[in-house]
C-alpha cells in the first residue's frame, strides 16, 4: 500500500462509521474520516499534518508513540490499545484501536493506519458479566445453572462445598443423580407442574452428598426465558438448613415433650388425643385412655428430695415405654401423672391385660444411687371413648376421677369410669368449697348422745357429735364430710373451732354434782 493513493482512500474511509485515520512515517496525520472529526472535536483541516503532540496531551501523545512503536515492531494487525476517554457529556467511553503498518512496494514503512471503534458497550457486558461471575462464585448459597433440558451446565463453589462434587463432576448431568430417594414420584410432578405454571418453584428437599449423607436444603429453582418466551435455561439456588432444622427440633420438643422422661407432654398429648377421637368417629372404632397416678408420690417427694423424685419418674416412663403394647401413646402431664391411649385393643380382656401390664412395671423395686431399693405402686383409672367421653377434656377428666376411685379402692389397682363418679365427684367438690364457709358462718354445731351401761342401763358418759347443717345441701353427715376434710387439711379448722367452749357445763347438764340419772 502507498500513501499515493490518500484521495481514493480518503473517500472509502469516509464511507465508514468506525473512526478511521492514516499517519505517515513521521507521525503526521494525513487523512481522517468525518467519524474521527467528530470524535476528537476537531476539523479535518486542523488535524493534516499534525502530530499527536500538537493535538492531544503530553501524557497522550506519548502513549500513542510507544504504541505506534510496538505495532511497527510486530508488524502486521495488531489490536494494541483500549483507553478510556471522555465524551462531551464527561462520561467514560472505551475505544478499542487496531493499528497496522503501511509499508510501500520495497517493504519500507510509509505510515500507520488505524480505525477506533466504541467499545463501551462491550466493555460495560464484559464487567458485568465479570461482576455476575465474582457474585456467582462467592454466592453463599449452592448454585446451579441447567439448560433448558434440565442438563447441568455450571455450579458455583458453594455447591460443591454443600454437596461434595466437584464442577467437573456434575457438568452435562442431570440433577436427579442428588435425590435421596425419601420423597415420593409425586414430589417431583407437583414440583415440575408448579414450574411450568409459575415458572418458579420454592420449597424444601431432602437431598444426598457426595459421600451419601442426606441433608435438607431450602431451594428455589425458576425458570428463564428469552423475550420470545423460549425456555434458555433453570437456576436454582439452595441452601443446607441442617442447622435451621435441628433448632426447629429443639424448639418442638422443648413445646411438645417433657424434658425428664421425653415422653409427650400434657399439650401434644392432647393433641395426640384429639387425633384419635378423630380416627374413632371416622372407622368407629372404640380405644381406652388410662390415667396413670403414682401412690404416695408426695411423700416419697417430700422426705427423699425432689431430685430422687424425678429419678424416680424417669424410671417409671422408661419401663412404661419398655412394655407399651402395639400403638399404645404413652404421654407425662404432669407431677406423678402420665396417660397411656390404647387404639388397638380387640376386647375387654385384652384392655385388662394391657393394664395388668401396666401395673406390673412396679413389681420390682426401682434401684437408685448406692443401690437403693424402694418399692412404688399405681393407681389406674380408665375412660373409654366414645362410651365415657366424646372429647379430649371429657376423657381425661373421667380417667382421672376413675383414679381416684382406684385410689380411694385400696391402690395399686385399676377402676373403670362410671357416670355416678362424675356425680360423687361432683359432690365431693362442692361439699369441699363449702367446708370452707362453714365454719366461719356457724354452720357446725354439736350433738350430745348419752351413753348408757347395757347390764343396769346406768348412765355412764356422754358422747359429742358433730353436725353441719347447709342452708342449700341441708344435712351433710360426717361420713360424707369428715374423709374431704381430713383430705384438704380442713379438719384442723374444725378442731379449732371444737376445742372452743360452745355450751355452759349447766346447759349441758354436766355440773359437779348433777345426777346422770336426769339424763333419762
Amino acid at each position: 500500500m502507498s500513501l499515493k493513493n490518500l484521495p481514493t482512500l480518503q473517500q472509502f474511509i469516509d464511507a465508514l462509521d468506525d473512526h478511521i485515520w492514516v499517519k505517515d512515517a513521521g507521525g503526521q496525520y494525513v487523512a481522517v474520516n468525518g467519524a474521527s472529526e467528530t470524535a476528537w472535536q476537531h476539523p479535518r483541516d486542523h488535524i493534516f499534518g499534525k502530530t499527536d503532540r500538537e493535538l492531544f496531551s503530553k501524557e497522550r501523545a506519548e502513549y500513542f508513540r510507544r504504541v505506534d512503536e510496538k505495532v511497527v515492531a510486530k508488524g502486521g494487525q495488531q489490536t494494541v490499545e483500549e483507553c478510556a476517554a471522555l465524551d462531551r457529556d464527561g462520561n467514560e467511553v472505551w475505544l478499542e484501536t487496531v493499528k497496522s503498518p503501511i509499508t510501500d512496494e520495497t517493504g519500507d514503512l510509509v505510515g500507520i493506519i488505524g480505525m477506533t471503534r466504541n467499545a463501551t458497550r462491550r466493555k460495560q457486558v464484559e464487567a458485568r458479566l465479570s461482576l455476575t461471575s465474582e457474585i456467582f462464585n462467592n454466592f453463599q448459597e449452592g448454585m446451579m445453572i441447567t439448560d433448558h433440558n434440565a442438563n447441568i451446565l455450571d455450579v458455583n463453589r458453594a455447591f460443591t462445598d454443600l454437596t461434595g462434587y466437584e464442577e467437573a463432576e456434575v457438568i452435562g448431568r442431570n440433577p436427579s443423580f442428588l435425590q435421596s430417594g425419601q420423597h415420593d414420584p409425586n414430589f417431583y410432578t407437583e414440583l415440575w407442574l408448579q414450574l411450568q405454571k409459575h415458572g418458579q418453584w420454592k420449597g424444601e428437599f431432602i437431598n444426598r452428598k457426595k459421600d451419601g449423607s442426606i441433608y435438607p436444603q431450602l431451594a428455589t429453582i425458576s425458570a428463564i426465558a428469552d423475550e420470545s418466551g423460549d425456555l434458555l435455561h433453570y437456576i436454582c439456588v439452595f441452601e443446607d438448613i441442617s442447622l435451621r432444622k435441628a433448632h426447629e427440633e429443639k424448639l418442638r420438643r422443648m413445646a411438645f415433650f417433657d424434658p425428664l422422661t421425653n415422653l409427650p407432654n400434657r399439650v401434644h398429648l392432647t393433641h395426640l388425643l384429639e387425633q384419635s377421637i378423630a380416627l374413632g368417629e371416622k372407622s368407629d372404632t372404640p380405644f381406652a385412655t388410662l390415667f396413670l397416678d403414682l401412690d404416695h408420690f408426695k411423700h416419697i417427694n417430700d422426705s427423699k428430695g425432689h431430685l430422687f423424685g424425678d429419678q424416680l419418674l424417669a424410671q417409671v416412663a422408661d419401663r412404661l415405654q419398655a412394655m407399651r403394647a402395639g400403638s399404645a401413646t404413652i404421654g407425662r402431664i404432669g407431677g406423678d401423672e402420665f396417660v397411656i391411649i390404647l387404639t388397638d385393643y380387640d376386647c375387654e380382656a385384652t384392655l385388662l391385660d394391657i393394664i395388668d401390664q401396666t401395673l406390673g412395671v412396679f413389681n420390682t423395686p426401682f434401684v437408685f444411687e448406692d443401690n437403693e431399693h424402694l418399692r412404688v405402686s399405681g393407681s389406674i383409672g380408665v375412660a373409654r371413648y366414645p362410651n365415657d367421653g366424646r372429647d379430649s377434656e371429657t376423657l381425661l377428666k373421667n380417667a382421672d376421677t376413675a383414679m381416684y376411685l382406684a385410689k380411694k379402692n385400696g391402690r395399686s389397682g385399676y377402676a373403670f369410669y362410671s357416670p355416678d363418679l362424675t356425680d360423687r365427684s361432683v359432690q365431693h367438690v362442692r361439699i369441699q368449697s363449702a367446708l370452707h364457709d362453714a365454719v366461719d358462718k356457724e354452720q357446725l354445731s354439736l350433738a350430745y348422745q348419752p351413753q348408757y351401761r347395757l347390764e343396769d342401763n346406768a348412765l355412764v358418759g356422754v358422747e359429742v357429735l358433730l353436725r353441719w347443717e347447709h342452708p342449700e345441701l341441708g344435712f351433710i353427715p360426717p361420713s360424707l364430710f369428715i374423709p374431704i376434710a381430713e383430705k384438704t387439711g380442713l379438719i384442723q379448722h374444725i378442731g379449732q373451732w371444737y376445742s372452743k367452749p360452745r355450751v355452759s357445763k349447766e346447759e349441758c347438764g354436766l355440773t359437779r354434782g348433777f345426777p346422770l340419772e336426769n339424763w333419762r
